[in-house]
Order: C-alpha cells, then sequence, then structure tokens
C-alpha cells in the first residue's frame, strides 16, 4: 500500500480477510478489511466507499472492547492520518 499499487494491496488484504474469518478470528480479519478501506479511500474512484467502510470497521471495533480490536482500531487510525497527509 505503502509503494502506491492500491489495487495490489487490495487484493492482498481481502486474502487475508478471508483467512483470518477462516481461522474464526474476527478481529485480525476487521483490521485486514480496515486495510482494505484504506487503500479504497486512498483511489478517487472508491474514496467515498473506503471512508464509508473505514467508520464501520472503526465503530465494530470499538464495539468489541477487547484489547486486542482497541489497538487495531487505534493502528487503522494512525494509518488513516498518515495516508490522509499524503
Amino acid at each position: 500500500m505503502a509503494a502506491g499499487r492500491l489495487p495490489t494491496a487490495i487484493a492482498q488484504f481481502l486474502r487475508a480477510a478471508k483467512a483470518f474469518q477462516a481461522a474464526e478470528l474476527p478481529v485480525p480479519a476487521a483490521m485486514a478489511r480496515g486495510y482494505v478501506a484504506l487503500a479504497e479511500k486512498a483511489l478517487p474512484e472508491s474514496h467515498l466507499k473506503g471512508n464509508e467502510s473505514l467508520a464501520a470497521i472503526l465503530r465494530s471495533l470499538r464495539d468489541l472492547e477487547s484489547q486486542e480490536a482497541q489497538f487495531f482500531a487505534d493502528q487503522l487510525l494512525t494509518a488513516d492520518r498518515i495516508f490522509s497527509s499524503r
């Protein structure tokens, strides 16, 4: 994602989300979906979709009330600030 290969990043993060989901790891799966949303947000044609998805994923992570979920939510917010400043 940082290299600017956003479509490739989206595909990789989607694959990771599916693997986490198959392993019954919902929090890491949500984190991977959050990175999908960040990559979509960085693309002009999917900016709105990515923004909405990211907001929903952050809400779902916060609602889980686990330390892991909070950590991933904070990580996604930090990444969003970094990529939004570019």
